[in-house]
């Protein structure tokens, strides 16, 4: 974190990965050409982050390589997103994350500091891919509940959403689970997308999930689902 946690239990957290080592690690994954996805949760370990990744960029362009931070959340600032946009950094974000850790984090730091916790809407907003995964095991990783949160940014235990002006609408909540989830994986070429040539891995949902109500898919059910082609459940 910038500044300690208020209850002061853990003061600013914990950086896992030394500065110099985690350096030369993003040097090394740039000259072999290898993606990096590295977990920042905090603003400080965002800042420590991107200033390496800009660092690297200067003589080994990051774009190609697509490096992610993953969950980013607990406030990056506008300066963080304008750097990930300009050097084509992906973000790998957690919407189950939030519905599970909302209220302890409710509880340590306030709804309204909450709010702003974990950006999507921001990110979206400042031309960065975000890709919507779920952290399972820690969290559940079923996606519609994933594509519930993201647009009614509700937490567990509560009907009142936690930043609604973060919400994504339902086509935006779609394309992270399914084309930029694919493409921070770098498997856009196969999957993500119905397209010819690509895996004919699809589902049939009881609801539209782009226009339905959000509320709707909460309780939606997964009515057929294939993988390459071959269907492989049928409700």
């Amino acid at each position: 974190m910038r500044e300690p946690y208020p209850d002061e239990r853990c003061n600013c957290g914990i950086q896992i990965t030394p500065t110099e080592s985690f350096r030369a690690i993003v040097r090394l994954c740039a000259e072999l050409g290898w993606s990096l996805g590295v977990h920042v949760v905090g603003g400080k370990a965002i800042d420590i982050a991107l200033e390496v990744f800009a660092e690297v960029d200067r003589e080994i362009p990051l774009a190609p390589l697509r490096f992610s931070l993953i969950h980013a959340y607990l406030w990056p600032e506008a300066r963080n997103i304008r750097e990930a946009r300009r050097m084509g950094i992906t973000v790998a974000t957690q919407c189950s994350m939030q519905y599970t850790f909302g209220p302890l984090l409710v509880e340590r730091f306030g709804t309204a500091m909450m709010a702003t916790a974990t950006p999507v809407r921001s990110w979206l907003d400042g031309g960065v891919v975000v890709g919507g995964g779920s952290d399972s095991p820690v969290t559940p990783y079923a996606p519609l509940l994933g594509l519930w949160q993201a647009r009614t940014r509700r937490i567990a235990g509560t009907d009142e959403p936690v930043g609604r002006l973060q919400s994504v609408s339902g086509e935006e909540a779609l394309a992270m689970y399914t084309r930029d989830a694919a493409f921070v994986a770098f498997s856009e070429h196969e999957r993500g997308m119905l397209r010819p040539g690509l895996l004919a891995d699809w589902t049939v949902l009881s609801v539209n999930p782009v226009d339905c109500e959000p509320e709707a898919l909460r309780d939606a059910r997964v009515l057929a689902t294939a993988v390459g082609g071959e269907v492989v459940h049928e409700a």
